[in-house]
């Protein structure tokens, strides 16, 4: 019943949006839910809450009158107007709400895959090192620790062993997973691959610099968070410090 009530308010959403956007973001959330009954199932949702806020000034309000023996009325204009600013404001919540959801789940996936990415990396190239074909080095690193990646990468193995040539495979991976840094990873391989090379060597130096970047990342935003506090302290509390002895003197 409620896929078939999903898939009814999908209709109201642009195809190209539904294509192009929903599609991608679950995509890259990992999400196997079909584009259709997930942003059906969203703008449903938000309709409900519009009828709801709609709703309040002749529910909420006159519950509140008689509970706590207030007398609030609204004129018959100003109520209607409440009517739809709560129904307006209660559908864009909504849908705001799941937008920032799946915008969490993907920015959650994508740091995740960029935290792990460097030892993922470092066991490829000690499986090169080993002898292993880069098919074999790859599959062999899956592990259930990697999470997100070790997925992606079991994917694009199974992929590879069709019709799909390996280094395609891996490239498929940027189109799955936010992450810049992942595709660049990516592609740099598939192109040594073709054009032969030290893979081992080229490997491990990914490694090294991803995992410095993710150091340099870190030391980024403390630095950055400790500004912010800092100025923040100087406009709360320091400012109205001096204006007051300032005023005073």
């Amino acid at each position: 019943m409620l896929t078939a009530i999903s898939i009814f308010f999908s209709i109201f959403i642009p195809r190209n949006i539904l294509e192009n956007k929903v599609k991608k973001w679950l995509m890259y959330a990992g999400s196997k839910d079909d584009e259709r009954i997930w942003a059906g199932t969203r703008l449903f949702l938000s309709i409900l809450t519009a009828i709801m806020g709609f709703l309040i000034p002749y529910s909420v309000i006159p519950l509140y009158n008689v509970l706590t023996n207030s007398e609030i009325y609204f004129e018959p204009q100003l109520r209607l107007i409440l009517m739809f600013v709560f129904a307006i404001l209660g559908f864009f919540a909504t849908f705001a709400l799941f937008y920032l959801h799946i915008l969490y789940v993907i920015d959650g996936r994508k740091k995740m895959v960029e935290s792990i990415l460097p030892d993922f990396l470092f066991l490829v190239g000690n499986n090169l090192r080993s002898g292993m074909t880069p098919f074999y080095a790859f599959r062999s690193a899956i592990r259930p620790e990697f999470g997100p990646l070790s997925e992606e990468i079991n994917i694009a193995t199974k992929k590879s062993l069709g019709i799909q040539s390996f280094s395609d495979a891996l490239k498929g991976l940027a189109t799955r997973i936010d992450s810049k840094i992942l595709s660049d990873t990516t592609k740099f391989f598939a192109q040594a691959l073709h054009s032969g090379g030290k893979l081992a060597q080229l490997i491990e130096t990914s490694a090294n610099d991803i995992k410095q970047t993710n150091v340099l990342k870190k030391e980024l935003v403390s630095s950055t968070r400790m500004y912010v506090l800092f100025i923040v302290f100087v406009v709360v509390v320091a400012s109205p410090m001096l204006l007051a002895v300032s005023v005073q003197f």
